[in-house]
């Protein structure tokens, strides 16, 4: 959808397995059929501007109604990205129904706990936990299941035979689980990419006054998804709702200082868009005094990438709390280990 509206490139690509027929809508049959408006009166979502309260002041008596570039309004699916860089995205995003998600993205954090190196001897020492148990079965369960279920361990210890060999679980094991790096991408999909960016660019180029044949350049969103790096984790920080907005930070303090780069994702949403740079053309500095003081700002990348550090060594503090509690119990000779 965003492709058509937009005249942007397609933000996924779809491979026919066998053969298919296909129905195509061009671009202006799909404005007519998705984004109709009725000459005569102002548009339903129009009415609903007026109704979001950080918009109050700014004039919306000034949006056309039937220029898409300007002003749009329209569905978009459920996990839809919508925007990958809100501090350069072309539009000002207001939610009528649904829902979106802020994302940021953030380089994933491991565990710096104070004394964490210390504790890695511990790790040495192995910690047998006890065989999990097959579900006990029910009354109405067969004498093959109620056979099965009778040998369990502690059933076996009780009868002498040999027990289950001990799970072994260290510090070191459960910092592996819960900190498993991320794959690296195949070769085959980078392959792949290189060849739709070549055909993106025979399809786009142009030939200059020059006479030197050219192609767009990628915007610094579009660069920036292509140095993503295995160790990038993305951090949910909002959730948007009816009459709440994206885009109008950037816009309000961006007179005055950074903003924090953020994503938006659909959840199944309708939106109207503004296109920003008209948005900001009639935001007078009044307004956006207002709009700043109404409006929290999304914390720095600093600030975030630090809460993401300490949210990951709470995690990793609990989860040594648990093993060493229980390794201390192990070296009292805790029976319940065994």
């Amino acid at each position: 959808e965003l492709a058509l509206m937009h005249a942007a490139k397609r933000s996924a690509t779809v491979t026919c397995k066998n053969s298919v027929e296909l129905l195509a809508v061009g671009r202006e049959d799909f404005v007519d059929i998705f984004m109709p408006m009725n000459k005569d009166q102002e548009p339903e979502h129009i009415r609903f501007l007026r109704t979001v309260q950080l918009l109050r002041g700014w004039p919306i008596e000034r949006l056309p109604y039937h220029d898409p570039k300007i002003c749009c309004f329209t569905y978009f699916r459920r996990g839809l990205l919508l925007c990958k860089d809100s501090n350069i995205s072309e539009w000002v995003y207001i939610i009528k129904t649904g829902s979106c998600r802020v994302l940021k993205s953030l380089h994933s954090a491991k565990p710096n706990i104070p004394g964490l190196p210390a504790n890695q001897q511990i790790a040495k020492s192995l910690l047998r936990l006890p065989p999990i148990s097959p579900p006990k079965s029910s009354k109405t369960s067969s004498s093959s299941s109620t056979s099965s279920s009778d040998k369990s361990p502690r059933s076996d210890s009780s009868c002498g035979t040999p027990r289950p060999s001990k799970q072994k679980c260290t510090i070191q094991h459960l910092s592996d689980i819960l900190h498993k790096p991320y794959p690296e991408d195949s070769a085959e999909q980078e392959e792949h990419q290189r060849l739709l960016d070549s055909i993106f660019s025979q399809k786009h180029s142009y030939i200059s006054k020059w006479g030197k044949r050219t192609s767009p350049k990628l915007s610094p969103s579009e660069s920036a998804l292509k140095r993503h790096r295995p160790d990038t984790v993305y951090v949910q920080i909002q959730k948007l709702g009816p009459k709440e907005t994206f885009g109008v930070e950037q816009v309000a303090f961006g007179r005055i200082g950074k903003t924090t780069s953020t994503i938006l994702v659909s959840e199944g949403a309708e939106c109207i868009l503004i296109n920003r740079k008209f948005f900001q053309q009639y935001l007078t500095d009044e307004v956006a005094k207002r709009i700043r003081r109404t409006l929290q700002p999304i914390p720095s990348e600093e600030s975030l990438q630090q809460k993401l550090q300490d949210n990951t060594n709470w995690e990793a503090y609990k989860a040594l709390t648990v093993v060493n509690h229980m390794v201390q119990h192990k070296a009292h000779g805790d029976s319940q280990f065994y």
